[in-house]
C-alpha cells in the first residue's frame, strides 16, 4: 500500500493534471492495474493542445507489484473535434491492418472521454521513445527523402487495396471538403481574412508583390461564387485514404547517436484527420505547407516568396533557383512522387491547384507566421485560383 501511495504522489507531480491522473487511477483499478512513472520519463506537447506522456503499466502477481510491466503511450486529445482522434486511429488502423502493422501506433486499450470533453488514448510504445524523433526534428538535409519515403508509402503501400478511386464533385463542394470548415464564422481563419476585408467584397483583390500592384487576382473565397461561373462546374479528383493533418511533426522515425537516423523506420501518428475517401492531394498539400511554413517563418525574403508561390502552383515545372536548396529539393520530392504515382496530367493538376488554394487559406489561421506570412499564404491561394480559372478555361 505504502507503494501504491508513493507511485500515486509521483504520478500527480509527473502528470501535473489531476483530472488525468484521477481518470487513469480509475481506469486502472477497472483493469486491475497500476499506473507509475517510468524510470526514463517522456512527455510532449502537441500543437493541437493535445499532452502525450509515457507511462508504466503494473499488475501484482503472487503479491509482488510489477511482476506484469506494459509501457505505453497516453495521449490526452483536446476536446471538439480532437477528441474523435481515438476513433479515427481505429478506423485507419482497420483500413489496411497489414499497412497498419508496420507503420502506424497500435490501441492496446479503448479510449476514456475526460469528464471536462476531452479523450484519452493509449498507445503502443514497443521502442524507445529517446530513440525516435520526428522529421521535424532532424537537419533540413534529411526532410527531401523523408518527404518521398512518406508519400510512397501512402500512394504505393496504404492505397493499395482501395487503388486511386475517381470521383466528381462540384468546385464549391470540394472546397468545402477540403476546408473541413476552416472558413466558418468564428474559427480563426475566417476571423483573419474578416478583419483584413478580403471576405466579402469585389471580384478580384490587389495583388501584394513589390512592383506589381498593379495587377488583380481573383478573390480565392469566392471562386466558387457566380461571378466566376463555377457553380456548377465540376472536378473529377483521385481519391483514397489520407492522413488529413500530415506535417512534419506527424512522422517519427527512428534515430541514433551512432548511426543517424533511419527513414525506413518510418511511423505516421495523429490520425485526427483520417478519410477513407479524400482527396489524395490534401497530404501532398499539407505536407508541402508544412515546409513552407517553417521557411516564411525563418525569414524567406521577397523575392524568394515569389518564386515559392511560382513553384507551388506550377509543381514540378516551376523554376526557383533562389530558394534555399533544402526547401527546394523538398518541395520538389514531394510534387515529384505525387505526380509520379498519379500519372500526372491536367486531372491531377486540378484538384491540386483546389486544394492548395483551400489549405493556404487554412494557413491564414496561424499567428506565428506574422501578419505579412499570413497575407502570403492567402496570395498563394489567389494564385491558385488563378490558375485553376486557366486550367478550366474559364
Amino acid at each position: 500500500m505504502a507503494d501504491e501511495q508513493a507511485i500515486g504522489v509521483a504520478l500527480d507531480a509527473y502528470l501535473a493534471d489531476r483530472t488525468v491522473a484521477d481518470a487513469l487511477r480509475a481506469w486502472a483499478r477497472d483493469h486491475e492495474l497500476i499506473v507509475s512513472v517510468p524510470d526514463t520519463p517522456w512527455r510532449r506537447s502537441g500543437g493541437t493542445g493535445a499532452q502525450l506522456v509515457s507511462l508504466d503499466l503494473l499488475r501484482y502477481s503472487n503479491d509482488r507489484m510489477g511482476a506484469y510491466r506494459q509501457s505505453v503511450i497516453v495521449k490526452v486529445c483536446a476536446k471538439g473535434d480532437y477528441s474523435a482522434e481515438p476513433q479515427r486511429h481505429k478506423a485507419a488502423w482497420e483500413a489496411n491492418p497489414e499497412f497498419s502493422k508496420k507503420y502506424l501506433v497500435g490501441q492496446p486499450y479503448d479510449s476514456v472521454v475526460l469528464p471536462d470533453g476531452r479523450s484519452m488514448m493509449f498507445q503502443e510504445a514497443n521502442f524507445d521513445v529517446g530513440l525516435t524523433c520526428t522529421l521535424g526534428e532532424l537537419s533540413v538535409a534529411y526532410q527531401a527523402a523523408g518527404c518521398r519515403r512518406a508519400f510512397s508509402l501512402i500512394l504505393q503501400e496504404w492505397n493499395v487495396p482501395l487503388g486511386f478511386q475517381q470521383k466528381t464533385l462540384n468546385v464549391d463542394e470540394y472546397l468545402k471538403l477540403e476546408l473541413r470548415h476552416a472558413m466558418s464564422p468564428g474559427r480563426s481563419a475566417y476571423e483573419w481574412v474578416k478583419n483584413a476585408h478580403l471576405l466579402h467584397g469585389d471580384r478580384y483583390f490587389p495583388h501584394p508583390a513589390a512592383g506589381e500592384s498593379s495587377r488583380d487576382l481573383p478573390n480565392p473565397i469566392r471562386i466558387a461564387s457566380e461571378f466566376f461561373g463555377l457553380k456548377d462546374f465540376q472536378v473529377t479528383y483521385f481519391a483514397g485514404y489520407s492522413h488529413g493533418d500530415l506535417h512534419l511533426d506527424n512522422l517519427v522515425v527512428s534515430r541514433t547517436v551512432a548511426e543517424g537516423p533511419d527513414l525506413d523506420v518510418m511511423q505516421f501518428i495523429d490520425l485526427s484527420g483520417f478519410a477513407e475517401d479524400a482527396p489524395l492531394a490534401r497530404d501532398v498539400v499539407t505536407l508541402a505547407l508544412s515546409c513552407v511554413f517553417r521557411s516564411l517563418r525563418d525569414g524567406l525574403e521577397g523575392a524568394q516568396r515569389e518564386e515559392l508561390v511560382n513553384f507551388l502552383v506550377d509543381g514540378v515545372e516551376g523554376s526557383c533557383p533562389g530558394l534555399p536548396i533544402p526547401l527546394r529539393d523538398t518541395l520538389a520530392e514531394v510534387m515529384y512522387v505525387s505526380s509520379l504515382f498519379l500519372q500526372g496530367g491536367e486531372l491531377w493538376h486540378a484538384q491540386y491547384l483546389l486544394s492548395l488554394l483551400a489549405h493556404a487559406l487554412v494557413y491564414t489561421s496561424y499567428e506565428n507566421v506574422g501578419e505579412s506570412g499570413r497575407r502570403w499564404f492567402f496570395y498563394l491561394a489567389a494564385r491558385a485560383a488563378e490558375s485553376f480559372l486557366a486550367l478550366s478555361g474559364i
